[in-house]
Formats: structure tokens, sequence, C-alpha cells
């Protein structure tokens, strides 16, 4: 039987495909589908689909000589391939099918093995009761074989799911971890007490307080000193070091790794010490010390590249190490010099085909294109991420490629396309389960939601379900900040909805949670959509009254894009008050965020804006507002068009018309040829133009077109019956006359598309 404690190697890979190489000359199926599994395992270090292919494989095998066993080996070998390539839900389905069969054949081994790998995939959910529920089973299991190494391995699996249980759990996480530790110094396993001390931070982290956790360690560093072991001292401190930072503490944090840095070179453990000096690099950067963050940057870079035979795990820390010498550079002014290294970065990981290195330089390269605010250049970058980050199963490199696409759509007012990529971005967070992402994505959505509102086609149903995602979402992970954004984010939703009373609840609890973490900005723009809710139920002194008190914390925060926004929503509620605005049309605010009113503007020289030229952005942070409203009005004429996909192109395959004499000057109105002459513009010549529609959806009596290849790829339709060519002259001089008052349209909430 072949077997491998650690198959992680090129040697231990290329040793058991030779195995499977003789199996299969031999026709011997057990041994393919046992060599096949192998192959799976080591494979899992180095690329997830080769060893998911493996494990497939080996299934197939076992089933066909009815191994019972072996299968459930296979099964459980697929599910760790798809924890490698972060599909946890497909992992937890198929650990579910390997436990059964487990159980039923009573491979009390087997069993373990699952429960582990379902205790990692739903910590990898943030499921703190079903990783528990597992971590559970998986001790009694351990305890029945009665192996005390499996047994403390178990113990520090079950001390990490009570840290995500929170601080009700967090005394018995502590204790299991304790457990673990003495279990691990009675064996004499030195290199397995830093798993404890993991296991204790991870419980620790429970009730937000790491004091049990980094005093333990110091003990054990203290143990490890007075015995001369250097190697176990430096992994000790280093992840002193880790907590530390994790409790943002990065003074302590420093102190930690220079003396965990110190040992591991004294022990000559290369890979120790690279692993502290990306530490390093990341605590330099958290203290606003770039040019030491890139001193230890480019050295854990070489290290990392100059390894023999380099694992997953290298790789991504030689990512996390190239990320932070771009920061670095970006921090320093050296924006050029950034753009190299990720430029070099791509080029090489292109050539050893590492996608997902690869994939992480473009969205390096695309954030400082958005640094220099070349916004087409960073989205030539993005748009390649997506496909790279996929072929690899890396759901968090995907998520994060769409995010960023939908923001930049989103900026530039291309809601429909936006609204894309949020629901890729989206689907990639769900995926990978990862809560804090989803809840971004959330608010995401719902931003899109309401830039679509501007053309009638945003959903409130679909905004409203997205912000209290969000807002739950945000609230179980803890985090106070973003839980109060997404607030304002579902009391916008539901002003959208127009259901009042419940924007007014939720704008409250925005400004009771914006007072708690002392945002003068943030309650402000609580206290404007509370003043929306009151204009909503028509309760317009109170709503007045609302928004001056908005108008004076704006003003005391120093947003002075908050305090034109209450100027110009006191306007409206001035003119909503004289009938002259129908406050049934009221749906709500639109919004940008934060980061897209500060970008490209130095820190508190925020420039005041213009009101008469203003145009509306939507984002998800209330900084600059405008109204929403539906024009219901029955004498205001209103004309939409709507251009998608279409074309136009000069006529006589490019070929430019004869020039015409000067009094000949096209056929314009004399009006309009003597307001050119007056401004001395510059005479065109006339284009003829042929001018074709493409339909980017099919329509009722469109041309039938091909299918679409798939819902990444987008198939335009064309509709061949409109085919005209026309001379395109000037308007007239009467034009647009006789067609009543003008009222700009700032947004259509619902399924309204104009009047």
């Amino acid at each position: 039987m072949l077997q491998m404690e650690t198959p992680q190697t090129e040697e231990a890979l290329k040793a058991a495909k030779e195995a499977l190489a003789i199996f299969r000359e031999l026709s011997s199926p057990e041994g393919e589908g046992t060599a096949l599994r192998v192959v799976s395992m080591g494979s899992l270090g180095q690329s997830a689909f080769e060893a998911l292919q493996a494990a497939n494989q080996a299934l197939k095998t076992f089933k066909e000589i009815g191994h019972s066993k072996g299968q459930a080996a296979a099964i459980h070998s697929i599910a760790e391939a798809h924890v490698g390539k972060q599909s946890t839900d497909d992992a937890l389905f198929k650990c579910g099918e390997a436990l059964k069969l487990s159980r039923q054949i009573g491979d009390r081994m087997r069993e373990l093995a699952v429960l582990e790998t379902m205790v990692t995939a739903n910590l990898l959910l943030m499921n703190g009761k079903k990783a528990y529920a597992a971590a559970s089973d998986a001790l009694a299991v351990a305890k029945s074989l009665g192996d005390q190494l499996l047994e403390a391995r178990a113990l520090c699996l079950l001390a990490k799911a009570t840290g995500a249980l929170g601080e009700t759990a967090a005394d018995e996480g502590i204790q299991a971890a304790k457990d673990a530790l003495a279990i691990y110094q009675g064996l004499g396993l030195q290199s397995l007490e830093g798993e404890a001390l993991v296991a204790m931070a991870a419980a620790c982290s429970g009730r937000q307080d790491p004091t049990e956790a980094l005093a333990c360690g110091q003990r054990m560093a203290d143990s490890f000193r007075q015995r001369g072991e250097k190697k176990e001292e430096g992994l000790t401190m280093c992840r002193i070091a880790s907590i530390h930072l994790s409790n943002k503490e990065p003074d302590q944090a420093l102190r930690a790794a220079q003396t965990a840095l110190a040992s591991l070179q004294a022990a000559g453990d290369r890979r120790g010490e690279a692993d502290t000096l990306k530490l390093l690099a990341q605590i330099r950067l958290e203290k606003e010390e770039p040019g030491e963050a890139l001193r230890v940057a480019e050295q854990a870079c070489t290290l990392y590249r100059n390894q023999a035979f380099p694992t997953r795990k290298s790789r991504d820390s030689e990512i996390a190490c190239i990320k932070a010498v771009v920061d670095s550079n970006a921090m320093m002014g050296g924006i050029d010099e950034a753009a190299r290294v990720a430029g070099e970065a791509q080029r090489r990981f292109h050539g050893i085909k590492e996608k997902r290195g690869e994939g992480a330089a473009k969205l390096m390269i695309a954030k400082l294109h958005l640094m220099r605010q070349e916004t087409e250049d960073a989205m030539n970058a993005l748009v390649q991420a997506p496909p790279l980050f996929l072929a690899v199963g890396d759901r968090q490199g995907e998520a994060e490629a769409w995010q960023q696409i939908a923001k930049i759509h989103l900026n530039k007012g291309e809601a429909g396309l936006a609204q894309r990529a949020a629901e890729e971005c989206a689907l990639a967070y769900r995926k990978l389960g990862d809560k804090k992402g989803r809840a971004g994505a959330a608010q995401l959505v719902a931003d899109v939601h309401f830039a679509l509102a501007s053309v009638g086609a945003g959903s409130p149903q679909e905004a409203l379900r997205a912000a209290q995602e969000a807002v739950s979402l945000y609230q179980d992970l803890g985090d106070k900040q973003r839980a109060a954004v997404s607030l304002h984010i579902l009391a916008n939703a539901q002003l959208m909805s127009q259901s009042f009373p419940d924007a007014l609840k939720a704008a409250q609890d925005g400004e009771a949670a914006f007072k708690a973490l002392r945002d003068p900005c943030g309650e402000a723009g609580s206290l404007l959509l509370a003043a929306g809710a009151h204009l909503g139920e028509g309760e317009f002194e109170e709503c007045k009254r609302v928004a001056k008190e908005a108008q004076d914390l704006f003003r005391q925060g120093g947003d002075q894009v908050g305090e034109d926004s209450v100027e110009d929503f006191l306007d409206n509620v001035a003119s909503y008050e004289k009938g002259q605005l129908n406050r049934d049309d009221f749906r709500g605010f639109s919004m940008r965020s934060v980061e897209s009113v500060q970008a490209g503007t130095a820190k508190g020289a925020q420039p005041r804006r213009e009101r008469a030229s203003r145009k509306p952005r939507q984002m998800s942070n209330i900084a600059d507002i405008e109204l929403i409203k539906a024009d219901t009005s029955k004498d205001t004429k209103i004309t939409l068009a709507f251009f998608e996909g279409f074309e136009s192109r000069s006529a006589g395959g490019g070929s430019r018309p004869a020039p015409k004499a000067p009094e000949a000057a096209g056929g314009f109105s004399k009006g309009f040829q003597d307001g050119i002459d007056k401004f001395g513009a510059p005479q065109k010549e006339q284009v003829l133009y042929s001018v074709r529609w493409v339909q980017a959806s099919a329509g009722r009596g469109a041309a039938a077109g091909p299918k679409k290849v798939g819902k990444r790829e987008f198939a335009k339709e064309e509709d061949k019956r409109v085919v005209s060519s026309m001379q395109l002259g000037a308007p007239k001089e009467n034009w647009g006359s006789g067609y009543g008052k003008t009222n700009r349209l700032f947004a259509a909430a619902g399924e309204q598309r104009g009047v």
C-alpha cells in the first residue's frame, strides 16, 4: 500500500506517478486507484484541478472493481480538491457522501479524516455551528481510536471552531487548545506545539482578547530559548507576531517578528525566514513605513523565488510579497517603479504558466492605473483577470476582479454593465463562502439598482434584498463601521420602495450606529435619509428640521459636498410643499461612495461642488446626493433615447466626399451657420452615414441570431429590418419649441420607463 505523510514535494509527486505507471503495466486496478489517489494528494500543493482530476479517476477505478474502502478514500480526495479550489459547497457535499460510506463500512480512520475536512470547509464558510458539530464528532472518533496524536489534532480543530462561535464558547476552545498542547508536550512533538498555539489564538478571537494565547506563546518561546531550540523559538515568535498584528498592535508585532527573524536566520531555516520577512513587510505597511516594507518584501521575494520545489503555498506567499513591493513603491510616490515591478511579475508568471500569479499582477496593474485616473487602461487590465482566476479555481481573485470592474462601470454611469459584473462578483463570493466578501457584493448590487433607477430599470425589491443581506452579514461579522454604512443603503432601498416607516427606523438605527462610532458625517447621512422618510410621509416641517440638523453635522465634519446636498434637498422639499412637485414621485436618493468622492483629491482638500452643473452619481455612502423621482406630470413631455449596440460607419468604404464650394455650406439653416461663423467654430464637411441597429437581446420581431455561447460571453443579435442611409444635417432654428416646461429627470424607479 503506497502511503505518503506529506506529499508536497516534486520528488514525491514524481514517485507517485512512476508507481501509477507500474501498476498500470501490471494491470493492478487496486494499486492503480491507490496511486491515483496519492497523485491527487501530491497535486494539492500545486494544482487543485490536477488533484481533482486524479481523484475522479481513482473513484472510477475503485467503482469498477467494487472497492468500497477505496471509493470512500477517493470521494474524500475529491472533497479535499474542492477545498483546494475554493468550492466549499461542493466539498461539503462530497464529504457527506464519503462520511456516509465510511460509516457503512466501519472505516473509523477515514471517518475521522472526512470530519476534519468538514471542519475546515465550514470554517472557510464561517459557519461556526456546523464546524463545531463536526469537530465534536471528530474528537469522539479520535478518542474511540485511542490515538493521542489524533485526539490532539481534533482538539485543535474544536478550539478553532469555538472561535467562530463567538464569546460564549471561547473558554471551551481555550481549554481544548491547552489540552492539545499538553498532549504534544507529553509526546515530545515540539514541531506541533505551534499548532496548539494557533488554535488557542483562534479560540481567543471569539472574545476578541488574545491575552491568554499571547501569554501561552511567550512561555513556549522562553522554553525553546532555554533549550537552545532556535527554529522552534523563531516559529513561535512569528506566530506571536501574527497574533499581535491581527489584534491591531503593530509595534508589539514588529518586536516579536524581529526576534523571530534573528532566531530563524541563526537556525538556517530559509522557509521560516521568508515567511517572517513577508510578515515584517505587512507590519511595516501597517505602520506606514513603506521604505522598510520595500526592503524586507524584496528579500522575501528572492527567497521564495529561489526555492527548488515551489509549492502552492510558497507561490501565494511570493504573490503577497510582490504586492507588498508594489504597494510600498506606490506609497512613496514611485508609481512608475511600481508599474515596472507589476509588469515584470505579470510577464514572469505568464511565462511559467502561473495563472493565479498572472491574475494577481493584472489586479495590481489596474490599481496603479486607477491611481493615475487612467480608467480605460485599468479596465483593459481588469477584464483579463477573471478568466485567469477561474482557470485555477481562485474564487477570491475572481470576485475581487469583478468587484473592481463593477465599480468602474458604476462610476462611469454604465449601470447595465455594472449589474452583470456585480452579479458575477456576488456569485463568486457566495461559492467561496466569504461572508465579508458577500456583504460587500450585496452593497454593490444595491448600488447598481440605485443607478439603474435613473433609466427606469432599477428593482426596489432587489435593492432591498441586497441591502438586508449586507446589514445581516456585517452584523454577524461584528463589523460596526460597514454595518452602519449598510443601514444607509437599507434605508435608501426602503425609500425607493416607498416603505417610509421602515426607512425611518433604518435611518434611526444608522444614526445611533454612527453616533457610537463618533462619525458625524455618517450620522448626518442617516439624518438626511430620515428627512427623506418624513418627506415621503408628508411631514414637511419635521423633514426640514431633521435636514437642517444633518447640514450642521456635515459642516461639523468638514464635508462641504454633504452640506450642498442638504441644500439641494431643501430646495426640492420647498417645491414638494408648494405642490410644484408630486410627493408620490419621490424615490429616495442617488448616492456615491466616499472613495469616489475623494479619488484624486488630497486629504482635507475636498473641492466645493458647483450645484448647477452637477451630474447625478450613484454609490453606497451619502456624500453626494440627488433625488430619485418618477415624473408622472401630465404637462411635461420627455424624450428618452436608448442606444444599445449602436454602430455608425462612414459610407463609401471610408472614402472622403469631394470638398464643396464655400457658398454651398452644406444646406445648413442660415441661423445655425451664422452661429458657427460668429463663434469661429471650424466648418466640418457633411458625412454620409450608414446606420445599423444592433440589439443587445432578442426582441419582438427581431431576426433570429446565433445563440449565446455561455453566460460570460456576449452574442449580439442584429435586426436587419432597419438599415438606412441618410445625410445628417443640423437642426432647424425653431427646433424644440412648444414642448412645455422641462425638468431634469434625475431617475425613474421601478418599472416605469418614461412618460
